[in-house]
């Protein structure tokens, strides 16, 4: 059995169960503690209606383009007797983890990009190119709000675009509390979407500088892009929003890991 490379090191997963759950457990395997969380809130939609757009439509629809595990989970979850059968033969996944939920749910040639994991890597796929979505019904399953870059951009290309909002994010509540009683014992923040890291930075005065000082792991360049512009500087970006690529980047942010008898701060609750 290979050396764990994170022991005791303490890791504050800020994902929604159950996503923080299977996190959790891969920190674990490496030997740190994790600490879960959540920064961010995952809420069923009050209004169904695109939703139930988008299935009204399905069958005409050329490409369906999932913009993460959530929008895959809300999916069948406003649809459970979707059948695989019934999706386009065309079903794009933001990355890695997003591609797994599918999968699981029996969805078979699912794509993903070959580069970043985010919108502009979605728009590099060949089948969202202009050639192919030109005068095509594109469908995307996403989250309420968002940029709109993808919808945007595609409707730029000749595409027509429905988007499907089928969850909804929202901040915990009680979020700064319960950071004030772990926070001088972390080690390692993970921040896996924007609206997560908005919610770390923006629960109290003293959480930006705070995270300032920890190692902040991203799971895109363009979340990363934002923590720098908000002068945090220790911050390493996965290869992907799955539990081994956000690892990696945690061994390699912390300089290829942590010898067995490292800092083992145990600190906190």
């Amino acid at each position: 059995m290979s050396a764990q490379r994170l022991p005791g090191v303490r890791v504050l997963v800020t994902r929604p169960e159950p996503a923080a759950g299977r996190l959790a457990e891969t920190f674990a395997g490496e030997g740190a503690i994790p600490v879960c969380i959540p920064a961010i809130v995952i809420a069923p939609v009050a209004d169904r209606a695109s939703a139930e757009r988008l299935r009204e439509r399905l069958s005409g629809v050329a490409v369906v383009v999932f913009t993460s595990v959530n929008a895959v989970e809300g999916f069948f979850g406003l649809a459970p007797d979707m059948s695989p059968d019934g999706l386009p033969p065309a079903a794009l996944a933001v990355g890695r983890a997003t591609a797994e939920a599918l999968r699981v749910r029996r969805v078979d040639g699912v794509r993903t990009p070959a580069g970043r994991f985010d919108s502009e890597g979605l728009l590099a796929c060949p089948e969202l190119g202009a050639e192919r979505v030109n005068g095509r019904l594109v469908a995307i399953v996403k989250g309420e709000g968002g940029r709109g870059l993808l919808a945007r951009e595609l409707r730029r290309r000749g595409a027509e675009v429905i988007e499907a909002d089928v969850y909804r994010r929202r901040a915990p509540p009680p979020l700064a509390a319960t950071l004030d009683g772990v926070r001088e014992s972390i080690d390692v923040v993970t921040a896996t979407s924007v609206e997560a890291l908005d919610n770390l930075l923006g629960a109290a005065p003293w959480t930006a500088p705070w995270l300032s000082r920890r190692l902040l792991v991203t799971a895109s360049e363009r979340i990363a892009g934002i923590a720098r512009a908000r002068n945090l500087s220790r911050v390493t970006v996965a290869e992907g929003a799955d539990g081994a690529s956000i690892v990696e980047a945690t061994v390699r942010g912390m300089g290829g890991g942590i010898r067995q008898g490292g800092n083992g701060c145990r600190g906190g609750r």
